[in-house]
């Protein structure tokens, strides 16, 4: 807290503290306001249904398997107890963390010298593009999240000669990995050769080392209560995931247009502050931090966020460091009394207004990270009339051009999933059912992404991974004492892969099938 202050004098500090009490407001609200617009049931659910699994004491790599980390579940449970069982706590969350975020490039900024009322607007602007494209708690998010965290925090410490604080790097390293492992791991491996450079500063070593140390306790802590092998992490979290990287690496597309032309402003914002800190004489007068060290660190951050979105094959999510990079330029570009004698200092205001309105209405307003750009949104259908733990939420999918009949039809399955007398299965990219249903799922995978979320069944180079995810599987079919399978809406892709998982040592018979609703086999494991 006393950091904070600290901070906050630097100016007027009801001003300052005005400006953060505004920009907490409406970083919050923004993002709240777009996570109740429309929803793509495979992405949005998923952590959804994973904080409740924590509350059933059903966790991540024990129960289910998962491709991603514990972290946003765990996360999701405590914001579940707070605020009930519902998707408005889902979408506080995001909020929350949104917040969190532009709070933090609001002190960062103005630690760096940029003037506090241009370090709230950028903070603003990157708080609109950071979290509500998507609106609701995502890996990538969380994952970026504590990656800026990282920077801004090495900075700081670097810059303000606080070695101490070093302390949290590995643990906000441990927060963003067991989010999603990248881009976090990717940033550390980069910046790896500066953590070991100061290690000259022994109080940088002992900090790392205390925080390194304070992680590996809170993980072991998390391996103990939750009962996990740390067998079905390395499988799940380590070897299966090289298996998508790999994937994702040879076939995500490098061409001109997606590696320069779409990210051009990035590069545009980054070439700017790189040549203003490269001309500036002056930095190390003002900054205690060596200008190599910032130029490498910042020009780190950047291609991590680049690279892990080429290789995340999805709608762009990392247009939010352009207001970094730009509201960074602010301290090296000097504010003329003379009005006319500012062109740059407003040109560059005008230009980032510009891509935040820009990157607002080709992402936030038509919700196109969602894949719901072209989703019949005309209907204005309340969710929650049809499923009270929905309220609010404004439902459209990208699954059907008729959300009404498409929501009428998850609720006249949910009545047969509420009369269904034997044990059951559920895999179903509609994950709220559960919650509704007020009974753990028992699917063995946290979501049904082929080439994503569990080994590729059809590759040949995989078969220790494959043996695993299918002994895996099969065992949790055993242990829940599961004697039906139902497949919402009917999925052929789905129950061909549980029916090659479960080959010889499960007897299947298909039972039942109603196009567009469901699908039910039997299933018993020898």
């Amino acid at each position: 807290m006393k950091k904070i202050i600290s901070l906050l004098t630097i100016g007027n500090l009801n001003f300052n503290l005005l400006l953060l009490t505004l920009l907490s407001i409406f970083s919050f609200y923004i993002n709240y306001y777009y996570g109740f617009k429309g929803v793509n049931p495979l992405d949005n659910f998923t952590n959804y249904n994973s904080g409740f699994n924590f509350l059933n004491d059903k966790y991540p790599f024990k129960n289910f398997w998962t491709a991603t980390g514990p972290f946003l579940g765990l996360t999701q449970s405590f914001f579940f107890k707070i605020f009930g069982i519902n998707w408005t706590s889902y979408v506080i969350h995001a909020s929350f963390f949104n917040s969190i975020i532009a709070i933090s490039l609001f002190l960062f900024l103005i630690n760096f010298g940029v003037n506090n009322i241009l370090s709230s607007i950028y903070s603003i602007l990157f708080s609109v593009i950071f979290y509500p494209p998507v609106g609701t708690p995502f890996v990538d998010h969380h994952s970026m999240m504590f990656t800026y965290l990282s920077f801004f925090l090495i900075v700081y410490s670097l810059n303000e000669k606080k070695n101490y604080l070093f302390l949290f790097l590995p643990i906000f390293f441990l927060f963003g990995f067991f989010s999603k492992q990248t881009p976090i791991a990717y940033f550390f491996l980069l910046i790896l050769p500066i953590i070991i450079y100061n290690f000259k500063r022994i109080r940088i070593f002992y900090s790392l080392f205390l925080g390194s140390l304070i992680s590996l306790f809170l993980f072991v802590i998390y391996i103990y209560f939750t009962q996990t092998s740390l067998i079905d992490i390395y499988y799940q979290y380590f070897l299966g995931t090289v298996e998508v990287g790999d994937y994702r690496l040879k076939n995500s597309s490098f061409s001109y247009y997606d590696v320069i032309f779409r990210y051009r402003f990035i590069y545009i914002s980054l070439i700017l502050i790189s040549y203003l800190l490269i001309k500036n004489k002056d930095f190390n007068n003002s900054f205690k931090i060596s200008k190599f060290e910032f130029i490498y660190l910042l020009l780190s951050l950047n291609f991590t966020m680049v690279f892990h979105q080429l290789l995340s094959m999805n709608q762009a999510f990392i247009y939010s460091i352009i207001f970094l990079n730009i509201g960074l330029c602010f301290k090296f570009i000097n504010y003329d009394k003379k009005f006319f004698n500012n062109k740059i200092f407003f040109l560059l205001i005008i230009f980032s207004i510009f891509l935040t309105l820009k990157y607002h209405y080709k992402y936030n307003e038509p919700r196109r990270f969602n894949d719901l750009a072209y989703s019949n949104k005309e209907q204005n259908i309340n969710a929650g009339k049809y499923f009270p733990s929905l309220n609010n939420l404004y439902w459209y999918t990208q699954h059907s051009n008729n959300p009404k009949e498409e929501i009428e039809n998850l609720k006249l399955t949910y009545q047969v999933l509420k009369n269904e007398n034997k044990k059951y299965s559920l895999i179903t990219d509609y994950q709220f059912l559960p919650i509704e249903l007020g009974i753990y799922g028992n699917s063995p995978v946290k979501w049904f992404h082929v080439n994503v979320s569990f080994p590729n069944i059809k590759r040949t180079d995989n078969k220790n991974v494959q043996r695993a995810f299918s002994n895996f599987f099969i065992k949790q079919i055993k242990d829940e004492g599961i004697e039906k399978i139902y497949f919402v809406p009917p999925h052929k892709t789905r129950k061909d892969i549980v029916i090659k998982l479960t080959n010889k040592r499960c007897k299947i018979e298909e039972l039942n099938i109603i196009e567009n609703f469901y699908e039910e086999i039997s299933i018993n494991c020898l």
